[in-house]
């Protein structure tokens, strides 16, 4: 492989994002200078500038059904959907609070108690999650920008200046979406919906500091500080998911959902 297009920027690059259309080809960067830029690798321009986050722009998302729409979150503890064929500002602003009043004043509408570090689309777009260092995770309605208001109790990590890489089950395995959550040295599995914390997923020996779905071959890839990583495939028996171990000596190893209830 070889380099056939660089972007250069004023600081430090924390997430960007492909785009799921092929109507489009600009990747959107989040970057420590407030701002998204989008970058189209067909023409090399990268002018298109989203400004109105306050603070560094720790994690940007595609939305999966809508070529236009993208989610941001930042430092600032504020989410913004915007439509990147608008030049004016965000298309919306997540309030936590579902407009009680009880942001800081009526201007400045927070999605988390800290930095928005992570998020991710369901597969139709319909639904946003994302995490702060708050240790909470939110649901969100992308049509409406409502809250939720979904428990899934604290979310334990230490993410604060990276992405928090969140992703959902392929949606073949399971008939209802559940989410996968590196915490700490493991992968918790909750319901969407619910909130519910089905399992955790154990195999690292150090922080998990990535974790993606493969939804083709219905399986996971886990990395982490302990210098590995983790491939993830479930085994389905009667209908359920079944612990298995499999492992080998090579740099990848392979493991299958394990919980920490056996």
């Amino acid at each position: 492989m070889c380099v056939v297009e660089k972007f250069k920027f004023s600081g430090p690059v924390y997430s960007h994002t492909l785009p799921f259309s092929n109507k489009h080809s600009l990747i959107a960067v989040g970057c420590k200078d407030n701002n998204i830029t989008l970058c189209d690798i067909q023409s090399g321009s990268d002018t298109h500038i989203l400004r109105r986050h306050r603070q560094s722009v720790l994690c940007v998302k595609w939305s999966p059904s809508n070529e236009h729409l993208l989610a941001s979150g930042s430092q600032d503890n504020q989410v913004f959907l915007w439509d990147i064929r608008k030049a004016t500002g965000p298309l919306l602003s997540l309030d936590q609070h579902n407009g009680s009043g009880s942001s800081i004043s009526a201007s400045v509408l927070t999605a988390h108690n800290g930095h928005v570090c992570g998020m991710t689309f369901t597969s139709d777009g319909l639904f946003l999650v994302t995490t702060g260092t708050d240790q909470r995770m939110r649901l969100w309605d992308v049509f409406t920008g409502m809250n939720m208001l979904v428990n899934y109790g604290r979310v334990i990590h230490d993410f604060k200046h990276q992405t928090h890489q969140i992703t959902l089950t392929p949606h073949t395995l399971t008939h209802t979406p559940q989410l996968l959550v590196p915490t700490k040295s493991d992968i918790g599995m909750y319901e969407l919906l619910t909130g519910k914390l089905i399992r955790k997923m154990k195999g690292h020996y150090g922080k998990v500091t990535s974790c993606v779905a493969n939804h083709s071959s219905i399986e996971m890839y886990t990395a982490a500080t302990d210098t590995s990583v983790l491939l993830w495939t479930p085994s389905i028996e009667d209908g359920h998911l079944k612990d298995t171990n499999v492992s080998s000596q090579a740099t990848m190893y392979r493991d299958t959902w394990s919980s920490d209830e056996d």
